[in-house]
Order: structure tokens, then C-alpha cells, then sequence
């Protein structure tokens, strides 16, 4: 079979698992760069060792190591699919050892951001509503800025306060607290009507419907409402990161994060949060141990 037919397998193969279509976006997108690359190599062997470095040492040289490591990742699952199919005997990629990009310390919301942003949002406007609404979703409920537009009213359940979300691992509940139950009802109530099924809506200049929202509006949304609050510039992932910060060090558990921010793996939600924990840790016993018997004095 040719390299593009067994592509498209392997992305048939993972929808047929139930994986979300971002998630096969994900795949499909590192293995259309991988493809068009060797495209442009002469007589390039996919089964050689050689051939899968070369390709790591040209995509270092153009993009970060975090995309390389999301290339290698793709890379290894789907040459470990063609063992499992049939396809070929081993595969290449295992033989190569690659050393993770070290992960940047990301930006988290912190509980008195969030109430700062918050209260700066006077409740006039339904784009003033849907703003709070938008920034309830992100920090109390955790999610992502894509399954936070993908919300329609239908989503919402009131009476057993849970907003049924559909993200990377599938749909899930997530529990609503009264403050996001509250905004949800003010926006509802304020929002005008318009063709879009989509709960969040854009705005044009004099407030009138202008389509559905996007997560590059939702970001330009941000920059604005936290320079009008005089906070530093969040990103819709940081209210998720604030929120499973929040939760940790109120002593909730890694399974309790794990299920209401949709990791498919509680391993995936401790190697997110693991080092942040780490250093709270660090930070609060440094602070607590403050007696100088303990310390020692210092030596001049």
C-alpha cells in the first residue's frame, strides 16, 4: 500500500476508538507534515532509522521542541500501528531515543485574578453577560476555550447544576457552581436573537449580532477586559490551569481533577500539575522554616 492510503488507515482506525476529531486533526496534521517532507527527499526508505532522524533534524531546525516531541509522539503510535496491523515487522522510530523538550512553566489564574476580573465586568450589556458567563466557564468549570464556545443552552441542566461538554476524550459532566448557574440564566435571558445555534455570539461595534464567537475572539476579548481590570493578560488556558491549581491545594485529589478538566489519563493530569505542586511545597515549607535554629545563622 502506498504511504498516504496507510495514513488514512491508521486516522480511520482512530476514529473508530471514539478519539475526539481534534485529536485526530492533531495526528493527521504532524503526519501531513511528515508526508509532504519526504516528498521532497530522493528515494527516502519510511523504514530506516536514518530517515526518521533526518526528519527530526529538519523539523528542530524550523519549530520548537515541543512541536518535535508532537511530532515524535505521532510518529512512534502510528509506526507501531503499521507492527500491529501487518504491515511491517518493526518499527524505526523505537529505535530512536529522544530526550522530552522541558516543559515551560505555564500561566495560571489565580483565584483573586479571577474576582478581579469579574468584578470589573458591570452586568449592562448581553455582551457584558456573555463575557462573565465565558469567564465562569473557564475558571469554575475548567474548560477549554473550544468546548466553552461549543456550549449551546441545551448543554446546561439548572436543576442538577452539570453542562454536559464534549472536548478531546469524548463528552463529560461537569458540575455548575451558583455563580456560573447565574450568569448562565442572565445571559440567556439578555442574549438577542439570531440565526446562530451557538450559545456565544460576536458583536459588532453597536452591539448587534454578528456571528459566532471564535476562541481567537474569546482571546481578544481577554486582552481587553484585563487591561480594563488592570490584571496581567490570562489566556483561556490559564483559568483551567488556575482552576486544578485551586482544587489541589484544597486538598482535592488527582482523580477529582483528572475527571472534571477530561484528561483520558490521570497520569496526563500529574505530570501537568505534579511540578507545580513541587514547588508550592517548596516555597511554604521554605517559608515556614524560618527559625534560625533550624537554619543557622549566617557566617560573616
Amino acid at each position: 500500500m502506498e504511504l498516504l492510503d496507510l495514513i488514512h488507515g491508521f486516522l480511520d482506525a482512530r476514529r473508530a476508538e471514539g478519539l475526539s476529531a481534534a485529536t485526530i486533526q492533531w495526528y493527521a496534521d504532524h503526519l501531513s507534515v511528515y508526508y509532504r517532507w519526504l516528498a521532497g527527499q530522493a528515494a527516502p526508505d519510511i523504514l530506516a532509522r536514518q530517515t526518521i532522524a533526518a526528519y527530526y533534524a529538519h523539523r528542530t531546525a524550523q519549530v520548537a521542541p515541543e512541536t518535535v516531541d508532537g511530532d515524535h509522539r505521532t510518529l512512534r503510535i502510528f509506526y507501531r500501528w503499521l507492527v500491529s496491523e501487518g504491515h511491517i515487522t518493526a518499527s524505526p522510530v523505537d529505535a530512536i531515543k529522544r530526550q522530552p523538550a522541558k516543559r515551560k512553566i505555564q500561566r495560571r489564574a489565580e483565584l483573586d485574578e479571577f474576582r478581579q476580573l469579574i468584578d470589573s465586568i458591570a452586568p449592562t450589556t448581553w455582551v457584558d453577560l456573555r463575557d462573565r458567563l465565558l469567564i465562569h466557564l473557564l475558571f469554575l468549570c475548567g474548560l477549554r476555550v473550544g468546548e466553552a464556545i461549543g456550549c449551546n443552552a441545551a448543554a446546561f441542566d439548572v436543576r442538577t447544576k452539570l453542562v454536559t461538554v464534549t472536548g478531546k476524550t469524548g463528552a463529560r459532566l461537569v458540575p455548575l457552581l451558583p455563580p456560573v448557574v447565574e450568569s448562565f440564566v442572565a445571559y440567556v435571558y439578555a442574549r438577542p436573537p439570531a440565526e446562530a445555534s451557538a450559545l456565544f455570539l460576536s458583536a459588532r461595534g453597536d452591539l448587534s449580532p454578528r456571528g459566532v464567537l471564535t476562541a481567537n475572539g474569546v482571546r481578544q476579548m481577554l486582552r481587553r477586559r484585563c487591561q480594563a481590570a488592570g490584571v496581567d493578560y490570562i489566556n483561556p488556558h490559564a483559568f483551567r490551569h488556575g482552576l486544578a491549581m485551586y482544587l489541589l491545594n484544597k486538598g482535592g485529589d488527582m482523580s477529582l481533577v483528572q475527571r472534571v478538566l477530561g484528561h483520558s489519563r490521570i497520569t496526563t493530569t500529574a505530570e501537568h500539575y505534579a511540578r507545580w505542586l513541587t514547588d508550592d511545597l517548596s516555597r511554604e515549607f521554605a517559608e515556614r522554616m524560618t527559625d534560625e535554629k533550624i537554619r543557622g545563622k549566617r557566617r560573616g
